[in-house]
């Protein structure tokens, strides 16, 4: 594709694809009791998700997802309220465009078989309808919750449906407990089997590659990780970066 005709192509892609306008004020945060009771009843504590059985109650989760479509945040939310409803509603569609695709091997195998990165990949497909607004994956991680949350454990918090993702919360995230449940998050996901921690060696997944600037704006990555793990690490270890694994998270 010849490059001016890429980058023609990209701005139009930002420019149609704009955040939707937040509502009034004084608009209560969603109740996510719905979403949580899926949660619970479907992904195990390994963040492994039942997509047969969750398959035989996507009413529940489409019902959810509408109301959630309906009920932007609004100017007078808390930022944590808009945190936690962005996060939910990253996870909570992920779930729904498995489901329309289900079986299927995993999240890269839906859309195109040849996949540009933020121009044609299945976090570039526009499902998501937010007040009116048609939104993709990428868009509310990359320009909703990296643009306007100072929060690097976000990405311990959005999951991709795939085994190398960080495991999928088993309840809604919310704003009284969105801190704990990001510590938590960061906790699991850290000393889980996703990375390799010792005091000289250091293997992590590729989520620390991809995003090195959001966990190294007060320090290193091993400044970042440090607190997060009860392994003393040498300050000079050399980092390591794992191979991911796309394979759909489901139970097996």
């Amino acid at each position: 594709m010849n490059i001016r005709i890429l980058i023609i192509f990209l701005l139009v892609n930002i420019w149609a694809c704009s955040p939707p306008k937040p509502v009034g004020s004084n608009t209560e945060p969603l109740d996510y009791a719905i979403y949580t009771g899926l949660l619970q009843k479907y992904v195990n504590d390994e963040g492994m998700v039942d997509y047969s059985g969750l398959l035989n109650e996507r009413n529940k989760l489409d019902k959810f997802l509408t109301q959630l479509s309906y009920h932007p945040p609004a100017n007078d939310w808390t930022g944590s309220e808009k945190m936690a409803y962005w996060i939910n509603a990253y996870n909570g569609f992920t779930l729904q465009l498995i489901l329309d695709h289900y079986p299927v091997g995993g999240i890269k195998d839906i859309g195109p078989i040849l996949q540009i990165p933020y121009v044609n990949s299945v976090f570039d497909i526009r499902f998501i309808n937010i007040n009116g607004v048609n939104l993709d994956l990428n868009f509310i991680e990359h320009q909703v919750l990296r643009k306007e949350f100072d929060e690097p454990r976000l990405h311990f918090a959005i999951n991709c449906a795939s085994v190398s993702c960080p495991p999928l919360r088993r309840e809604a995230y919310t704003a009284e407990n969105i801190d704990n449940q990001l510590n938590d998050q960061a906790i699991k996901f850290i000393t889980g089997p996703h990375n390799e921690i010792s005091e000289e060696r250091v293997a992590l997944s590729k989520i620390f590659k991809w995003f090195t600037n959001d966990f190294t704006t007060k320090g290193s990555l091993i400044d970042f990780i440090q607190p997060y793990t009860p392994v003393a690490i040498n300050n000079k270890t050399t980092i390591f970066f794992k191979d991911y694994n796309w394979q759909l998270n489901k139970q097996r």
